[in-house]
């Protein structure tokens, strides 16, 4: 079985991604840097990039710890779980210029519609996420796409990550494992799973490694810190911690809290 390294830094392994023709979100996620190859890639990375380029890392970082601390001083008993989900795209929201009131709904929308997931699922439409794209962004060009998809990247994979780093902070002995479990490339015509075996692995190599590796820990450290700052234990063990269904994506379901007493 080929390496990591050698799959995902080989020059004809591509990504593949082709959309079902009856999605119109499909066309939306067909033109992001993440689902491109080639020239199309470069050139949509290219916009990502310096998108990034115009944002604090330290800012977010701050942003992050100020948000949770907040919502973590508001109630009794608090779930990390959407906590998890909602801060760092509303930190980003806020260092791109964008109202999170408006943009964090519709990007949770985007991602619920789009993520690969087992058994049962209530999707939201297509057409009303289109509409809700529409409404916070305006038309849905190449530009305007790759700069949401910074948000989106940030929902679920950084939701991830931090609720990795929260199992890690309730019980030290846990088994670090990375957010992303798998990726997937087409290599001669051939489909190669990827699998991702240590933390870190999950920003991936090669030509569509994570530009935004850096901004993505440093709001996963502001996140942490208000958490361990916070006064709180989790109230699950962690082995009665459950995950979605999701084959490549480690996300927790609940993650609840409650203020110790003092």
């Amino acid at each position: 079985m080929p390496s990591t390294n050698d799959v995902l830094l080989n020059g004809a392994a591509l990504v593949g991604f082709v959309p079902d023709p009856g999605r119109p979100l499909h066309q939306v996620q067909a033109v992001m840097a993440r689902f491109s190859d080639g020239t199309d890639h470069q050139r949509r990375r290219a916009v990502a990039v310096d998108a990034l380029r115009r944002l604090d890392v330290e800012a977010a970082r701050q942003r992050s710890y100020d948000m949770a601390a907040r919502a973590l001083r508001s109630e009794e008993t608090v779930d990390l779980a959407p906590l998890a989900r909602t801060v760092p795209t509303s930190v980003l929201c806020e260092l791109m210029g964008l109202s999170p009131a408006i943009v964090v709904p519709t990007i949770d929308a985007l991602c619920r519609a789009l993520a690969p997931m087992g058994g049962v699922v209530d999707r939201p439409d297509d057409e009303a996420v289109m509409a809700g794209l529409h409404e916070a962004f305006g038309d849905m060009d190449e530009v305007v796409v790759n700069r949401l998809s910074l948000l989106f990247q940030a929902m679920d994979a950084t939701s991830s990550l931090i609720s990795l780093e929260v199992i890690r902070w309730a019980d030290a002995r846990a088994t670090r494992r990375p957010a992303v479990s798998e990726t997937r490339r087409t290599v001669d015509g051939e489909t190669v799973v990827v699998r991702f075996e240590h933390p870190g692995e999950e920003f991936g190599r090669g030509a569509h490694a994570c530009p935004g590796q850096g901004l993505a820990e440093a709001m996963v450290r502001g996140f942490l810190d208000a958490v361990r700052a916070s006064g709180r234990t989790l109230t699950l063990r962690v082995e009665e911690i459950s995950f979605e269904d999701r084959p490549n994506l480690r996300v927790a379901v609940a993650l609840p809290t409650r203020r110790l007493a003092r």
